[in-house]
């Protein structure tokens, strides 16, 4: 009796040891407030600088909040992309184009030290090609087709 509760005590002893002992940390800390409107400012200047905004939105893009996402993997380390999107605005007696359902955007991303990080920067072209590849995709070959496609009119 004695030699069982002696190895129940153990193997009790055991398993509260070995649960306590993390391997990594469980939060990371996050940058506060003033590093991470620094962060969004720099962002901004940076895309500005680049001419990655045209003239004609840069009023709406500097009034624009952007779509903000920050994944830690380390104490202010990580990866933090923004992204602005940009409709035009449609006047009163035109038809809807392309540019009205897809917006122009801006991503721009920080990786490694959210305090001094390394700069990426994207956006979309005013004729809607990304602006990193500079090689145009292959046109693809479409087929005759042996009936007539009707075409939708919007009235205006």
């Amino acid at each position: 009796m004695k030699n069982s509760f002696i190895l129940f005590c153990f193997s009790v002893l055991g398993i509260i040891l070995s649960g306590c002992a993390a391997t990594s940390p469980e939060y990371y800390e996050e940058l506060n407030e003033k590093e991470r409107a620094a962060l969004l400012h720099t962002a901004r200047a940076l895309a500005l600088r680049g001419d990655a905004v045209p003239t004609h939105l840069r009023n709406a893009f500097v009034k624009l909040a952007p779509h903000e996402r920050i994944v830690y993997d380390g104490n202010k380390r990580g990866k933090a992309a923004f992204r602005w999107e940009i409709y035009e605005r449609k006047t009163q007696n035109s038809r809807l184009t392309q540019r009205d359902v897809n917006p122009y955007w801006v991503m721009v991303y920080a990786i490694g030290d959210l305090r001094d990080p390394a700069w990426k920067l994207s956006h979309a072209n005013q004729d809607g090609v990304v602006n990193n590849d500079q090689q145009t995709p292959p046109q693809r070959q479409t087929p005759q087709r042996s009936r007539k496609i009707q075409q939708v009119r919007y009235k205006r």
